[in-house]
């Protein structure tokens, strides 16, 4: 396998990247490729452009991507540049789906899923990406998990402009979904995939009981009170326009098989004090909220890092959380991904951002 990183912006336009690419020995010699797309752009139009042009000038390339809060860059962290990656697969392979979710569940989704994966040769991991913050697709990652626990499955949440306002999009080759869920199955019998999750944020204070809550993501009631009074009484944040960039840093976590998840809430209903998250949080769970400081985050980046060292990978992709970016900076934000270019010197890796957690993905023959 083989990966490309580019960056769209004043040095390196859409064209300029398609001629790059079409100037690639692999591309020449027609090795099967993948180009992912990161859009920090919501707007249909321009993105429905651009897809139709690398659809015409790189026939055979098969296009997946989302849009973003903003591409990770080293300038900025929320940059308004377009990311792209391309892999090449010369002894490996990929297979994709789409489910529009316009008339389905993500469970109904998942369990037509999971009759496709049966077909499939050597299926090692499957990247995922959905749009519409209240899809909530655990239940199509539930069924995935049915099929194979073995299975790696990791991705990202499309994102919008602006929290509260969800505009977030997938798209694959030329088609463009407003809710929908995407699914890449990489196989191959000599594909070999290793998978970190860091978290690094930590329970803060008791425990306590979700007692209203909804199959979209909304949770109206903790320990029976409205939801968003868990800021308030251990925070001291009041309901205003500035909910996200107050919140983000201390995430809900929530206990399974033995682990902690962290839930950031995307927004609130003023009316009610009900929270929106992008995930189900059932009635029952118990929850607390989270905190971290950045020598718990870079401490855990730097341990996964080093243990790349022994994998020797062809490929890296990295999705990142806002919340790591607003609780550590800019400056030490750039210090993880510095750990992880350091363990492969010069390999393209792909940057791009997304909710909740920081999850390292590395694959090589």
């Amino acid at each position: 396998m083989k990966q490309y990183r580019y960056i769209l912006n004043r040095n390196l336009s859409l064209e300029g990247m398609i001629q790059e690419i079409q100037q690639l020995p692999e591309y020449k010699a027609g090795v099967k490729a993948l180009l992912q797309i990161v859009e920090p752009n919501c707007v249909p139009g321009p993105i429905q452009e651009d897809l139709n042009l690398i659809h015409a000038k790189l026939p055979g390339v098969r296009v997946i991507g989302m849009t973003s809060h903003g591409a990770l860059s080293r300038e900025t962290h929320s940059i308004r540049y377009t990311v792209c990656s391309v892999l090449f697969f010369e002894e490996s392979t990929y297979e994709i789906e789409v489910f529009d979710c316009h008339g389905k569940s993500p469970l109904e989704a998942g369990k037509e899923y999971k009759l496709v994966l049966k077909e499939y040769k050597s299926p090692r991991a499957v990247l995922m990406m959905s749009s519409d913050f209240s899809l909530c697709p655990e239940p199509f990652i539930d069924c995935i998990n049915e099929f194979n626990h073995e299975l790696i499955a990791f991705g990202a949440l499309a994102g919008t402009n602006k929290m509260g306002d969800d505009k977030s999009l997938i798209f694959v080759d030329d088609k463009i979904y407003n809710r929908a869920i995407l699914a890449v199955c990489f196989c191959g019998e000599k594909l070999h995939f290793a998978c970190d999750y860091n978290l690094g944020f930590r329970s803060l204070g008791k425990e306590l009981v979700v007692t209203k809550s909804d199959e979209v993501g909304m949770v109206y009631e903790i320990d029976n009170k409205p939801a968003f009074e868990i800021y308030g009484e251990h925070l001291g944040i009041e309901k205003n326009d500035y909910f996200f960039e107050n919140t983000s840093s201390f995430p809900f976590m929530l206990r399974q098989n033995g682990h902690y998840l962290a839930r950031v809430a995307l927004n609130y209903r003023k009316e009610d004090g009900a929270l929106g998250f992008a995930s189900q949080i059932p009635v029952g769970s118990t929850v607390s909220l989270g905190y971290a400081t950045s020598q718990y985050l870079l401490d855990e980046s730097y341990h996964n890092a080093k243990r790349m060292f022994g994998f020797y990978p062809q490929a890296v992709m990295i999705y990142a959380c806002m919340s790591r970016r607003m609780l550590m900076g800019d400056d030490l934000a750039e210090l993880e991904f510095d750990f992880y270019e350091k363990s492969i010197p010069m390999l393209p890796g792909l940057m791009v951002m997304v909710r909740f957690c920081m999850r390292k993905v590395c694959v090589d023959f």
